[in-house]
């Protein structure tokens, strides 16, 4: 009896859902990932499976990172931070089999699976900008149209949000779209590319806005310089044109933060007392800074570079070294509670493998995060994945995004995405003609 073609389209409409789910808050993403294992755990396509999974050797690396991290469990003093973290990052090894091996992603199922990433970040925009207006008119400030007031109530932050854009906002501009946005549904793409370029600026993430305007445009204007007419590459010049102006030269949230970086005084992350030193003497900066030193000094003084502390001990490590420099609330909560920085990560996800797991760890990070810019050109899709690894690179370097849903759960499932495409394109070039 041949199996129903909507049967065989569940693991596909989980992974739809999966992507649609990714900006919502973090519940809507798990019961997607189960949907997704359940979905294709029934369909017993187990021999395929792994034999991709022995020839597509780019996915042993993501398999080996969760490994070192769970055989760090063996050398963690606190087994439930450790146990914590390694069910946090469970997506890290089985995304890859399901999705990086596991699944055919033709082209209409790949134009399905980034239309419907596409309409989540939509519909997160209309929703943040909707509860910014609220907000607004019951407290005329600007400030609630931008940075983390902007997503307020939704588990991924600013960032994170601005990191998910500027993919969607990419697969919108250069993905060739068969079925979707054609005439006349042009203008709607048009309309929602508007919406998100808007969300994404407001955002604020001073990181990604750069790379908006020094590698998105550029790659956008080599490629359509030729392609469109005059007066719509001076209408888009003219958006961009006035939509730089608007930042650079009025006094704003975006700009604010820009100069808040030009006149940081690093200072502040190397001093050798913090009794006096307040919560709100730290810029984004400066804490970021002063986080990478207590990370570096701990992996020397404790010689954590080939094993690392283990993912259990880390944050204990960070906590007792900051206590020592005299932070307030490390070790006991005071008034209002732990510091904001109890059980901080490093915002360096490169430097936070180091810390948990070793060299090992680093050279995963490494690998995982480098390797597809050797591959890129192997796809059928190039700018859409450049433009995401490079962020991706340049935001796990501010970010330990991996040390959180909103970043593992997005970061693994387009990569899989990215090297299930780029498998794909060498096998077809195998197949007789």
């Amino acid at each position: 009896m041949q199996t129903p073609s909507w049967y065989r389209s569940l693991p596909h409409m989980a992974l739809c859902l999966l992507v649609f789910s990714i900006p919502f808050p973090y519940i809507a993403s798990s019961i997607a990932v189960i949907l997704l294992i359940v979905t294709w755990v029934i369909q017993l396509n187990y021999k395929s499976t792994l034999k991709n999974i022995v020839k597509r050797k780019a996915l042993w690396v993501w398999m080996v990172f969760f490994i070192l991290h769970v055989v760090s469990f063996f050398y963690s003093d606190n087994k439930a931070q450790s146990s914590f973290d390694i069910q946090s990052k469970i997506s890290i090894f089985i995304l890859p089999i399901i999705i990086g091996a596991g699944m055919k992603l033709g082209r209409k199922e790949t134009e399905q699976v980034f239309l419907s990433f596409a309409l989540g970040i939509t519909a997160i925009s209309l929703y943040s900008f909707g509860q910014a207006t609220i907000a607004w008119a019951k407290d005329p400030d600007l400030s609630h149209f931008f940075y983390h007031p902007l997503v307020k109530g939704l588990n991924a932050n600013a960032v994170y949000q601005s990191w998910y854009s500027i993919l969607s906002i990419s697969l919108l501009i250069f993905y060739p779209w068969k079925s979707t946005f054609i005439k006349p549904k042009r203008f709607l793409r048009l309309g929602i590319i508007i919406l998100q370029v808007v969300f994404f600026i407001c955002l604020s993430s001073r990181t990604l806005i750069l790379l908006f305007f020094l590698l998105l445009i550029p790659i956008y204007l080599r490629s359509a310089i030729n392609k469109i007419s005059k007066p719509h590459l001076i209408l888009i010049t003219m958006y961009a044109s006035i939509l730089t102006a608007i930042v650079v030269f009025t006094d704003n949230p975006i700009r604010n933060r820009y100069e808040s970086v030009a006149t940081t005084d690093l200072s502040l992350s190397f001093k050798d007392d913090y009794t006096e030193v307040i919560e709100s003497d730290f810029s984004n900066l400066t804490l970021r800074v002063f986080l990478w030193r207590m990370g570096f000094e701990n992996i020397s003084e404790h010689n954590l570079w080939l094993t690392g502390a283990g993912n259990g001990d880390a944050q204990d490590l960070q906590n007792e070294r900051m206590a020592d420099y005299g932070l307030r609330n490390m070790r006991t909560p005071g008034r209002f509670g732990y510091s904001p920085y109890h059980n901080a990560n490093l915002h360096n996800m490169f430097l936070q493998s180091l810390l948990m797991i070793g060299i090992g760890g680093l050279l995963c990070m490494l690998l995982i995060t480098l390797s597809p810019f050797l591959h890129i050109r192997k796809t059928n899709y190039t700018p859409v994945f450049l433009i995401f690894h490079v962020a991706s690179f340049f935001f796990l370097m501010q970010e330990a995004a991996l040390q959180t849903q909103a970043g593992i759960i997005y970061y693994t499932t387009f990569s899989m995405i990215f090297w299930n495409k780029v498998y794909e394109k060498y096998i077809n070039k195998l197949l007789p003609k």
